[in-house]
């Protein structure tokens, strides 16, 4: 048993040691196994707020597919702010379904339209198709002739967790290298911005009962990667980047007990030498995925409700 797993909090510990026979993709789950979602139950998520409405459509993308979109309001407080929220699940799983709650959260506590998207996923769609969506889903928020949803385009975000917050660092730093300056907040969550393995949160939390541990996630870069180097690597690892000039103001979350927890506060560290306007805050106690605990765990709810309540103060 990992010494410090005892540290994590009681509730979060629990669900993890529930998890603890079940197999891990890189120990022979299948990818078919894996995006069900099994781990991931409504009693786990919770349930959002009951003023939280959302309307699922589709968004058409570059190469003719049809992006699955679920867009989020407040029944009760009519807001043209928008955040486009990306899901984690290691750029293999999850889907727009199993960070409903989470997203419920972020529209009721902070006051925001939230538009969630199942992006192509790999191994089938490797890296950049995932991007390429996310490009295409902003397109579609910021169009004027967009009927479904009435944006102030001074108050466009991009947010994930996870795989998702490397997808969101990615968009914001291709969005100001071909010019289109429509992003002006992004939000990362415990968010995977390198390929590296060998910092201290991986010696630390890399190993069983830790459900992301370092070979897991060196399992899902290796499913996302594409076959020839890419033209922009910075756009596979944000941290790899030369030039951070003129990205937007950011919001980054990480929590205790991850893998990913020193290279995110890394990302958070080059972003403020190079004069970008950071929030960084660590959850103690809570482990990689708390986003997704919060109808069994206090502490994750509490903490995600911080997180919506911190965009919402950001753009207030």
């Amino acid at each position: 048993m990992n010494e410090n797993f005892e540290k994590l909090d009681r509730e979060c510990k629990e669900i993890i040691l529930s998890w603890i026979d079940s197999p891990s993709p890189e120990t022979g789950m299948t990818i078919e196994d894996l995006r069900k979602g099994l781990l991931l139950s409504n009693e786990l998520t919770g349930n959002g707020p009951k003023n939280i409405i959302s309307e699922d459509t589709f968004i058409k993308n570059r190469v003719g597919d049809y992006i699955e979109t679920r867009i989020y309001r407040n029944s009760k407080i009519k807001t043209d702010k928008t955040i486009l929220y990306l899901h984690g699940g290691g750029w293999v799983s999850c889907n727009i379904g199993t960070h409903d709650t989470f997203c419920k959260y972020l529209a009721n506590y902070g006051t925001l339209n939230v538009v969630s998207i199942n992006y192509r996923l790999a191994p089938e769609n490797k890296f950049p198709a995932a991007l390429e969506d996310v490009e295409d889903t902003i397109d579609w928020i910021k169009d004027k002739n967009n009927e479904m949803l009435f944006t102030n385009t001074d108050f466009i975000g991009i947010a994930g967790d996870s795989a998702g917050g490397n997808l969101a660092a990615a968009t914001c730093l291709k969005m100001r290298d071909i010019n289109k300056n429509i992003i002006s907040l992004q939000v990362l969550i415990y968010g995977a911005v390198s390929r590296g393995s060998d910092t201290e949160s991986y010696k630390q939390y890399g190993e069983s009962p830790y459900r992301l541990k370092k070979e897991t996630m060196e399992w899902f870069w290796k499913q996302y990667i594409p076959e020839s180097p890419p033209v922009n690597p910075e756009y596979l690892e944000p941290i790899k980047a030369r030039n951070f000039n003129k990205i937007p103001n950011c919001l980054i979350f990480t929590s205790e007990h991850d893998v990913l927890r020193d290279e995110a506060e890394e990302y958070a560290e080059i972003l403020m030498k190079n004069n970008i306007s950071v929030y960084l805050k660590r959850f103690n106690k809570l482990p990689h995925g708390f986003v997704n605990m919060i109808g069994k765990s206090k502490k994750a709810k509490e903490s995600s409700i911080f997180i919506a309540k911190k965009i919402r103060d950001h753009w207030n």
